[in-house]
């Protein structure tokens, strides 16, 4: 399955006594991965539909949008490359 991590699956070592565990990743840019891997992973599995790459702008060019809009997630969907 196409995505941006490796797909595991250990279906032989759960079944109905395997208890939940929770992961909170503190870094905010492994938390960011784990949201558009899990996005990913969604689209394909459930919508059955494979989204185009996404390029994630960090650093400088996306603090300076963050400034302009109160830190508020944005998406602006255009045809181009930050590099």
């Amino acid at each position: 399955m196409p995505g941006f991590l490796p797909a595991v699956t250990c279906t032989s070592e759960i079944n109905d006594s395997t208890s939940p565990v929770t992961i909170t990743p503190q870094d905010p840019i492994v938390n960011v991965m784990a949201q558009l891997t899990d996005a990913n992973k969604y689209l394909a599995n459930v919508v059955k539909f494979i989204p185009a790459q996404a390029e994630v702008a960090m650093g400088s060019i996306a603090e300076l949008i963050g400034a302009v809009n109160g830190n508020a997630p944005f998406t602006p969907c255009l045809s181009f490359s930050w590099d």
